[in-house]
């Protein structure tokens, strides 16, 4: 009786242990699937965040750069660019209380109205800002008057060129509106253990927002048996686990049915998650089970032992145990054997799977290298002058050479050295102007790379070389210099050998020579695309406009004219007695005073102006926005500036005296159409031709038809 008490009271510590455990972990499980779903819902919506914040930013730092582009073009100054950007900022609302600022250097905030009304609790908010460099991050405020605290979404890139980082920033409770519930209830769907543990999103009023397996129908007609609403009393705890007994709609039978739920106030969601316990718990039963049917097996067991008879069991018990330990111990020996040679093989597929690994990152980065390399490609093709090519350059050169840092330079040929026009990463140590002799690879012709800077030889426009060397790369095309791409690489990839360190160089450089290529191409293109250009629109002889640019512009100019009630003023001039000049001295000299007109005319008329070559020695200046006096005046001053600066000095002419007779006609005082202002511009010149050269004559309608009538009589 002692042993069958002593096994009774053994098995039922065993089986309380055991059932405790299995209930723990049970309600364990169903606490994490709820959990689950939390983290479900807090990534859904943290995605669409950064989705949403990340797009106003990248929008705002457009923003920028317009104005800094305003500053480089010498419009604005770099403190009223600044100025005006963050007044720009400020009407770049995000709902009602997000914003767009900015962060310094220095750690302050830049002016922004409705950042103010906030007060960050700890004051290293612009640090975390600058630490984060560019990302997404959460930050506890409080606004002003407000006694309890808003998360804040926040996402930041860095605006090197001014030294900012570029914030959006709004209330994370306020951003639960724009993610797309479908995608929160496929995150709900995937979530699910078993076929009876269903999670779902409801709102403060209990509104199903992602339903999940149920039906959101479903979800709102659900009661128990006395009429109660399910969902309701969910809403109105918004914490804990509740138990319902439900009618089913198939048999009409009673279905106890479970719910674990938890607040998420930041959201003013309640994620919950419903199980079946009759099916969660049947663990537990089937131990219950179990443990009756072991209780008699003991009882049975114990009686055996007691009695006489059961002598020659214990007996054969015995043996049988010993007969059965002894191949177990056999057994265990190979599984050890086995285990061992298990461990062998998962090194080996270890060793597999990294390399395989590793194989896989090299695709992809090839991938995503080619596919920038396209952009690249498209993005320089569609540009239509030289700068839009450097910003293109700088934009793509960051996503090729996350790593890295480099510049592009330009070669200018009227100063005989190389420029600095785009630039990326941080802490570059290259000159901006420098000479090519100073470029090992500009005076080789070739690439020139830099393994290691206290071995090789530095390039003098580098004052500080980098410590994982750097490659300077000419540029051209057609035969002709175009500029430098200087890379300087970062820290390497953690490589066991050197070989293939030196293997990722040198792939990392083949990458730089084909961008340099590509680039060179497009700029050479761009470059003989703007020469064909200024060709078919200039007259080689002066540089000035041709005619056929001279009629599309004044036909252009006089529609703008029509539209904004604003003059214009046509001036027709040519040179004195140029037949006879260029009879007498050869067509050498004509030509060399014909060059001397353009240059005159291109140096003193306005900006706006357009100074063309009408034909022979005649030209034709046309001014938008002039008034009569003001034509007149700028007529004026050309016929006293031409004797000086037409002075022809050389072994023919012998300092010969040249002047220029003027014709002026404004629109609409002497004409509606193009061709009336030229006919009465020629018609002044005429004038002027005839009243002893040298001088300005102002078209007078009947003057001009007297004297012409005078004439043909």
């Amino acid at each position: 009786m002692l042993t069958l008490a002593l096994i009774l009271l053994g098995w039922g510590a065993i089986y309380g242990s055991l059932r405790t455990w299995i209930n723990n972990h049970l309600r364990l499980g169903l606490a994490q699937e709820n959990r689950l779903a939390i983290e479900a819902v807090q990534s859904a919506v943290t995605h669409s965040a950064q989705a949403y914040l990340r797009a106003r930013v990248e929008g705002a730092r457009d923003v920028l750069e317009v104005y800094r582009n305003r500053s480089g073009e010498g419009l604005l100054s770099r403190e009223d660019a600044l100025r005006d950007a963050m007044i720009a900022l400020q009407r770049q609302s995000i709902r009602e209380t997000g914003a767009v600022f900015c962060v310094d250097d220095a750690g302050s905030v830049l002016d922004s109205p409705k950042m103010a009304s906030y007060n960050p609790p700890e004051a290293n908010l612009a640090a975390k800002i600058i630490e984060t460099n560019e990302g997404y991050l959460e930050y506890g405020w409080k606004a002003d008057g407000s006694v309890s605290r808003r998360q804040m979404a926040i996402y930041t890139i860095p605006y090197p060129e001014w030294n900012l980082q570029l914030c959006a920033a709004m209330p994370l409770d306020e951003l639960e509106t724009l993610t797309p519930h479908e995608e929160l209830n496929e995150r709900l769907l995937k979530l699910s253990a078993s076929e009876q543990e269903f999670p779902f999103v409801l709102d403060e009023q209990g509104r199903a927002i992602a339903p999940g397996r149920w039906n959101a129908d479903e979800l709102t007609g659900m009661r128990d048996l006395n009429g109660k609403p399910f969902i309701q009393d969910i809403a109105r705890q918004r914490l804990g686990v509740i138990h319902f007994t439900l009618a089913d709609r198939k048999t009409n039978e009673p279905v106890k049915l479970g719910a674990i739920f938890s607040d998420m106030p930041e959201l003013h969601w309640i994620v919950v998650t419903t199980y079946t316990p009759k099916i969660a718990f049947a663990p537990l039963r089937r131990l219950d089970q179990a443990a009756a049917a072991a209780l008699l097996g003991a009882m049975l067991f114990g009686w055996l032992l007691q009695s006489g008879t059961a002598r020659g069991l214990r007996r054969r018990i015995f043996h049988s145990t010993r007969k059965t330990a002894r191949k177990h111990r056999e057994r265990i020996a190979q599984l050890n054997e086995q285990l061992s040679d298990a461990r062998l093989n998962e090194q080996s597929l270890q060793e597999r799977l990294d390399h395989v690994s590793k194989w896989r990152y090299e695709l992809e980065r090839k991938k995503d290298e080619i596919e920038w390399l396209r952009k690249l490609g498209d993005d320089l093709q569609a540009c239509r002058t030289v700068d839009e090519t450097y910003r293109a350059f700088e934009k793509h050169a960051r996503n090729l050479f996350p790593d890295d840092r480099g510049a592009l330079l330009i070669f200018n040929g009227e100063r005989d050295q190389l420029e600095g026009v785009a630039s990326w990463g941080e802490g570059i140590s290259c000159e901006r102007e420098f000479p090519l002799d100073d470029c090992w690879g500009m005076r080789r012709g070739e690439p020139y790379h830099v393994h290691d800077p206290h071995d090789d030889l530095i390039c003098p426009h580098v004052p500080a070389p980098p410590e994982h060397g750097y490659l300077c790369l000419p540029m051209s095309a057609q035969g002709e210099n175009q500029g430098m791409l200087h890379l300087q690489f970062g820290p390497p990839e953690t490589f066991e050998e050197e070989e293939k360190r030196s293997s990722a160089l040198e792939a990392k450089a083949q990458l730089a020579q084909t961008v340099a290529k590509q680039f060179s191409l497009a700029l050479a293109n761009l470059n003989l695309r703007e020469a064909l250009h200024r060709q078919s629109i200039r007259d080689q002889l002066t540089g000035l406009f041709n005619r056929r640019h001279m009629e599309e512009s004044l036909k252009r100019e006089l529609h703008r004219a029509q539209r904004s009630e604003h003059p214009l003023g046509v001036i027709m001039l040519d040179v004195d007695h140029f037949k006879s000049f260029n009879d007498t001295y050869g067509h050498d000299e004509g030509d060399n005073l014909l060059r001397s007109m353009g240059a005159m005319l291109s140096k003193h008329t306005r900006q706006g102006d357009i100074a063309c070559r009408y034909g022979g020695e005649e030209f034709l200046i046309i001014m938008p926005d002039a008034s009569l006096e003001a034509t007149q005046q700028r007529a004026e001053m050309l016929c006293k500036l031409a004797p000086q600066l037409l002075r022809i000095k050389s072994i023919k002419t012998t300092d010969r005296r040249i002047t220029i007779s003027l014709g002026v006609a404004v629109y609409p005082e002497h004409g509606q159409t193009g061709e009336d202002l030229l006919l009465a511009a020629d018609s002044a010149l005429y004038r002027a031709k005839h009243a002893g050269r040298n001088r300005v004559i102002v078209y007078q309608p009947e003057t001009q038809q007297s004297e012409l009538n005078l004439e043909d009589s």
